[in-house]
């Protein structure tokens, strides 16, 4: 009997890839100071569109994926015993002007008190990632999901609560909602829920007009073509966009004719460092 064989053959079959039919707070993207956060609009296209993967996932980033999800109702079955009551699960598909496909959300946690309603997300996060949020804050992408929440689910106060999965590490985050402005722990971020969807706005565009959107980020080629993780210039490590590394498109896209034109090349680097959402957005 091999259960990590029959355990990984389970994963792997299970996941089928969705065409949409919805836009969705894990798939936002915005364009803050200048730089490009969250989704690629190129790869949403070829969601939107069906195209195949030529990337599709590991089996050991599914099983990331999993015990992630157990980490998640672990910490929610602490808060129980802890003494806080949740409503039940909070879902919706919301309408926008400007938007021809709706936005769908789905909250699992909703705290309940005496006066309010306080929205809960819960990530895990394991080394590197626990330290980057430790010293530069929130990541940009889960405050645009929170964000989405706050505003379709009509919540004015949400928090942001990181577990690291290996360390027990904890951190949280205060979100709150006052005037169409959002603030993270007292410091308003700069960016709005108008800013996130002019870009599903330019997805739409991209789908009727059947043209494919640029590339949002950028890889280190080798001389074979082929993606280079990072690449070391002059004893300094230069890195490939984790968004493009990660892609299920990877192939697809960096072996089109115009990628050398595209990617990272000498003397460029990568210049986009960890954003610190709590405060200015420093100019690269």
């Amino acid at each position: 009997m091999n259960i990590i064989d029959r355990i990984d053959g389970s994963l792997i079959t299970s996941r089928v890839p969705r065409i949409p039919v919805s836009h969705y707070p894990s798939t936002c993207s915005v364009v803050s100071g200048g730089r490009k956060y969250g989704s690629c609009l190129r790869q949403l296209y070829w969601k939107w569109t069906g195209e195949t993967e030529t990337n599709p996932l590991e089996v050991s980033s599914i099983w990331k994926m999993e015990l992630g999800n157990s980490g998640h109702l672990a910490i929610i079955n602490l808060m129980k015993k802890a003494g806080f009551d949740f409503e039940s699960e909070v879902a919706g598909k919301v309408n926008v002007e400007g938007l021809k496909y709706p936005i769908s959300f789905r909250l699992d946690n909703v705290i309940k008190s005496k006066t309010n309603k306080v929205g809960l997300e819960v990530k895990t996060t394991f080394m590197g990632s626990t330290n980057s949020v430790r010293d530069s804050g929130p990541k940009v992408e889960h405050l645009m999901q929170v964000m989405c929440y706050m505003k379709f689910a009509e919540l004015n106060e949400f928090v942001l609560l990181y577990v690291d999965r290996g360390s027990g590490y904890r951190m949280q985050f205060f979100l709150t909602l006052k005037d169409e402005k959002y603030y993270c722990d007292g410091k308003e971020i700069p960016f709005t829920i108008k800013d996130i969807l002019e870009r599903w706005i330019e997805l739409e565009k991209a789908l009727e007009e059947k043209k494919l959107p640029k590339r949002d980020y950028k890889v280190w080629l080798r001389e074979d073509g082929t993606v280079q993780e990072r690449k070391v210039i002059k004893k300094v490590i230069n890195k490939s966009d984790w968004q493009c590394l990660y892609c299920p498109f990877q192939n697809k896209c960096w072996s089109t004719f115009d990628a050398r034109d595209d990617c990272y090349t000498l003397g460029v680097g990568n210049p986009i460092p960890e954003w610190k959402p709590i405060g200015d957005i420093d100019e690269p």
